[in-house]
């Protein structure tokens, strides 16, 4: 969680506005020139990554959920039936068993 606190930072400081975050051309280089835009990829992956990373642990159910590689959140197949019988009692629960 650190790393992720240090390129949080590292962000902000390159890319803020009172407005959103600037794109960069080229993260590759020694010098870092600002794009007057701000890429959806950057709300639609980069923030709901940080949002996951630093929210509490119980956020999301990662044994009823399984996330996608945009951090979207998918119901993994056959959980609500396995689950409501579970809670019924008629199948017994194990450990990595779903």
């Amino acid at each position: 969680m650190e790393k992720a606190w240090f390129m949080l930072q590292a962000i902000g400081r390159h890319t803020w506005t009172s407005i959103g975050n600037l794109a960069i051309r080229d993260v590759t280089g020694n010098r870092v020139e600002l794009l007057d835009s701000m890429k959806s990829i950057w709300l639609a992956e980069t923030a709901t990554c940080f949002y996951l990373v630093f929210s509490e642990w119980d956020k999301v159910d990662l044994d009823e959920f399984v996330l996608n590689t945009e951090a979207h959140p998918l119901r993994r197949t056959g959980y609500l039936w396995v689950g409501a019988v579970r809670k019924r009692g008629y199948i017994p629960v194990s450990d990595g068993e779903v």
